[in-house]
């Protein structure tokens, strides 16, 4: 009897431990996917009736003045292809500010220095800030790209995009990128085509990011858009994304006609 028992009090602490464990591993799981959804989204965006729109001074001031705002950020955002060679895949182009981008979402963080390649990238997100800070920067910057002195924009990749792009080794910074808007105006009309220059690239963790996204100046964006000046709107960050009272006071705030999703 005594050695059943012992039997039975054995599988129940094994049964617990394993449960334990596994609740620990599920809850870590969860927290970390969380954390780079998060990281890459912001918990509010502000949109307009209108669809795009001029940056609004005067609306900055107003939402950076609501209790519980930490950060705020202009963005535009396209749905495009990018083409390197024969490889052809469809993205999403965001427009982005490298002064406030990082107040709002972790995309400096994600930032791939040249020293990390491979499954480096990614590992050491919160060192060596000034240096991924600095390669966001080279979005506003234009690059010569040959002999004949012409001019390009810069754009950040994501990992796995520049991976599937250059299938046999993988797509560098220095190297470039043809980014074509499907917007076709009139009859008769062509996809306008752009050339950007890598300048770097980044890894969120999350595939779906790394496969979709990739980041070029609001004026870059503009320009390839033909939206010259506007933007989609502005993403902002609060202290608690869980706080739905910071939500309906920036609702309560902006008015007709912006709308705030979150």
């Amino acid at each position: 009897v005594s050695f059943i028992s012992a039997m039975t009090v054995m599988g129940v602490i094994l049964g617990v431990a394993a449960l334990n464990v596994t609740l620990s591993v599920m809850s870590g799981f969860e927290e970390d996917l969380k954390t780079k959804i998060i990281g890459m989204n912001a918990h509010a965006v502000i949109l307009s009736h209108l669809t795009t729109f001029d940056p609004d001074p005067a609306l900055e001031k107003t939402i950076k003045a609501i209790p519980g705002i930490t950060g705020l950020t202009p963005f535009t955002y396209n749905e495009l292809l990018v083409q390197r060679d024969n490889q052809v895949t469809g993205v999403v182009l965001k427009g982005a500010d490298p002064a406030t981008v990082g107040d709002v979402t972790d995309l400096i963080r994600d930032v791939c220095l040249d020293d990390e390649p491979g499954e480096e990238c990614g590992k050491h997100r919160d060192e060596r800030m000034k240096e991924r800070r600095d390669i966001v920067d080279k979005i506003e910057n234009e690059y010569e790209i040959n002999e004949t002195g012409k001019k390009v924009p810069g754009i950040l990749l994501g990992r796995e995009l520049a991976d599937g792009i250059v299938v046999s080794r993988g797509l560098v910074p220095g190297e470039t990128v043809q980014l074509v808007s499907p917007n076709v105006t009139g009859p008769g009309g062509f996809p306008k085509v752009r050339t950007f220059y890598v300048v770097g690239l980044f890894r969120t963790g999350m595939w779906e990011y790394d496969q979709k996204f990739c980041f070029v100046s609001i004026g870059a964006a503009q320009r390839l858009s033909g939206d010259d000046g506007k933007i989609a709107g502005y993403e902002i960050k609060t202290s608690d994304m869980y706080d739905d009272s910071i939500i309906t006071a920036l609702r309560k705030s902006v008015g007709y006609p912006y709308v705030v999703k979150s």
